[in-house]
């Protein structure tokens, strides 16, 4: 009976991030059966990593044995190698079968992916019988994601070689899937070395690093599968609010099943003890998760290159740090769906009346600034000032509340230039006044 328990636990983890894939393919869905195909795929190519380990490497007795590099060409080869191996196997025999289903980049990171989560259910199943569930709640929130995120560059690395401004070099992939056996194998190595010094000490620490790095890329990775698709369209959008919900939402019921898995086994007091001393930090990273993998820089045809760096960023605001997640938030989001719309921006009570207010126009491009920031061309159509064109960003500002009702806008000149505003901050922009736009109450 605890073995089903644990059976259903595993498929659940899993499938939380199954169904983001469905939440974020918003330009053109694929149907609930692939999704099931490819992770039955990822979980029977679990036999592959126990049949090459057993032809290769059962006569060699490679094992961890505390040597720096030794134990981290293991978890690279032996360990990282080997399950990327078998998960890519396993997306290849699905292409195989529904080829005609994959038409855009990001089916087949979902469906990559959805196959390294079946990899992750059927592993979880097995950890969760022989700890007695003690690992549910970690292994759902970095084993499994981290599954994920590591195939997420192999998957990269087929639609760079398909898509992108240098695609058609052969190289790429098997670039990018020796990236994914790296990236998994350092995650593991700090968790699994039992080495003597500073890399063993903090190997937790140094996974957790290495994890939070991984979210950056993955979605990286997701964006530019994104803004490459055929049916790319600004009036669809990815709802960050629903993403966060969504998966923090999902989460709560794994934190139930820990609870039950500890009644059933009798682990009460590890519940109490070691998980509470690290909820805090495998709540942290959870929510940077969920609201990082729902925030996207949406623009068609642009593909970004991929760069290492933390999915937030510190910025001093109005005199006040902030740490801000990278991508765009849900106001952001209503602005690019009115692209090529009209729209009217109306007073606010911080208008210095430098612009006559309300006015009409339209939302004609959007760009981003030198730090990441969106901005967005408006062009009035009515009125004195019809033909001339200024530029909108969000205003931030510690001391106001967002508000469901309007969206708060600042509004700079545009640049003799417009194509160079990459390298402008908004700082650097000149000012002309505030506005408001109305939010209507079905987009609220």
């Amino acid at each position: 009976m605890l073995n089903l328990f644990y059976i259903v636990v595993a498929l659940y983890i899993s499938w939380i991030w199954v169904d983001y894939y469905r939440i974020i393919d918003v330009y053109h869905s694929d149907k609930l059966i692939h999704f099931i195909f490819f992770f039955a795929l990822g979980a029977g190519s679990v036999y592959i990593v126990w049949g090459l380990n057993d032809w290769i490497f059962s006569s060699i007795n490679w094992r961890m044995n505390g040597n720096t590099w030794n134990d981290l060409a293991y978890t690279t080869f032996k360990v990282g190698a080997l399950e990327e191996f078998a998960k890519l196997c396993a997306f290849g025999v699905g292409v195989l079968v529904i080829h005609k289903h994959i038409e855009e980049p990001i089916d087949i990171i979902a469906f990559l992916c959805t196959a390294a989560l079946g990899f992750a259910a059927f592993e979880n199943v097995l950890y969760f019988m022989r700890d007695e569930g003690r690992t549910i709640f970690s292994r759902a929130i970095l084993t499994s994601v981290g599954h994920m995120m590591d195939t997420a560059l192999i998957g990269y690395g087929i639609i760079h070689y398909k898509y992108s401004p240098n695609k058609g070099k052969l190289h790429i992939p098997l670039l990018y899937f020796l990236a994914a056996c790296g990236l998994h194998g350092m995650y593991d190595f700090a968790l699994m070395h039992k080495g003597e010094g500073l890399v063993s000490n903090l190997g937790f620490f140094a996974a957790i690093v290495v994890y939070v790095y991984s979210i950056s890329l993955f979605a990286q990775i997701i964006n530019n599968a994104l803004n490459f698709s055929p049916h790319f369209t600004y009036k669809k959008v990815v709802n960050p609010q629903r993403v966060v919900g969504h998966i923090i939402y999902l989460y709560i019921f794994v934190f139930v099943a820990l609870i039950g898995a500890a009644i059933f086994n009798d682990n009460l007091s590890f519940f109490f003890g070691t998980l509470y001393s690290n909820v805090l930090i495998y709540m942290s990273i959870l929510t940077l998760l969920a609201i990082r993998m729902g925030r996207f820089k949406l623009e068609k045809g642009v593909w970004n290159r991929l760069e290492l760096r933390l999915p937030f960023i510190y910025q001093i605001i109005d005199g006040r740090p902030n740490f801000i997640v990278e991508g765009d938030d849900g106001d952001e989001v209503i602005l690019s769906s009115k692209i090529d719309e009209l729209i009217t921006l109306s007073n606010s009570k911080m208008s210095k009346g430098n612009i006559d207010l309300p006015v009409h126009g339209k939302i004609i491009r959007k760009s981003y600034s030198l730090r990441g920031r969106s901005i967005y061309t408006f062009e009035i159509t009515e009125g004195k000032m019809t033909g001339q064109r200024v530029l909108l960003h969000e205003y931030r500002n510690a001391s106001f509340a967002k508000s469901d009702k309007y969206i708060r806008l600042k509004i700079s000149n545009l640049p003799e230039s417009s194509d160079a505003l990459s390298s402008f901050t908004l700082q650097e922009l000149g000012f002309v006044d505030y506005a408001l736009l109305m939010i209507p109450k079905d987009e609220r």
